[in-house]
Parts: C-alpha cells; structure tokens; sequence
C-alpha cells in the first residue's frame, strides 16, 4: 500500500520540480545582446586610408603629448612621404595580396610575413622605418619623444 502511494507521489514531486525549474528559468534576468561594433580592416600597406606609417596618425592621440600645429603638419607630411616608399618596396603581386589579406581582417603582422617578402625587401623597409623613427624624434621634443616611447607596443619601435 505504501507503494501505491510512494509512486504518485514521486510524480508529482517530479513535475513540480520540472516546473519549478522551468518558472526560475523564465525569472532569470535577460540580459541584453551586446552592440555590435563595425571594425575596419586593420591598417597596412595597400589599401585606402591604409598605409605605411598610419599609426602615425595616431600619434596625435596620444594623451599628454601635447603636439603643436607645426608637428603635426610635419608629421602629416612624413606619413605621405613613406607611402609611397613603401609600395615601391613591393611588388604589384605582393601590394595585391596585402590589400586581400587586409580584406579578409589579417592583422598586418600576419599579413607581411603571407607575402614573402625577400631578404632585400625586409632590409629596404628597415631603412625606412628607421629613417621614420629619426625624422619623428626630430619633430619631437625629448619630453614627447618619452612619452611615445613610453606608449608604444611592447616589443615594437615607435
């Protein structure tokens, strides 16, 4: 007899258990989707507003830097020198694949070593990013030259 009894019993437990369950599932907050954020592709050579020395840009936007219209007038001209230096670098396959790799979202790290860039080449673009480096540290003042410095990536020059 106690039998009988257990077994409806258990049943019922269950539902209300299942219900209960499905009633704090319901109760639960809903928590909103979160934005979605458009990114451009990232900045490297071979495309429209892209290009050698964008970070450049940037610069301006570092906080206490302080530059002067001066600076960033001269700085505005480097960036446009340094383009076209270094699309000469490349080779018309080479500035196509970076422009497709920028397409497709690979960061540009990533796409420059895709492209196969020759012993000659990578030495070339080091000459100019390293006569970038001393034409902004000319622009700039010690105190400016710190804080970039002091605001760049880990690991990468300025």
């Amino acid at each position: 007899m106690k039998l009988k009894l257990l077994v409806p019993m258990l049943a019922t437990a269950a539902s209300l258990t299942i219900a209960g369950m499905a009633a704090i599932a319901q109760a639960q907050p809903q928590l909103p989707e979160p934005p979605q954020v458009e990114m451009g592709p990232p900045p490297f050579i071979g495309g429209e507003g892209h290009g050698p020395g964008k970070h450049m840009r940037g610069i301006e936007n570092i906080p206490g830097l302080n530059l002067t219209e001066e600076q960033k007038t001269k700085l505005k001209a480097l960036h446009e020198s340094i383009r076209p230096e270094m699309e000469a670098i490349l080779t018309e396959e080479q500035k196509d694949a970076l422009k497709k790799a920028r397409q497709e979202g690979k960061n540009p790290r990533e796409a420059m070593k895709s492209i196969n860039i020759t012993d000659e080449q990578k030495s070339k673009i080091e000459e100019v990013m390293k006569s970038k480096r001393q034409t902004i540290s000319e622009i700039l003042t010690p105190e400016q030259m710190k804080i970039l410095e002091e605001n760049k990536p880990k690991g990468r020059p300025f």
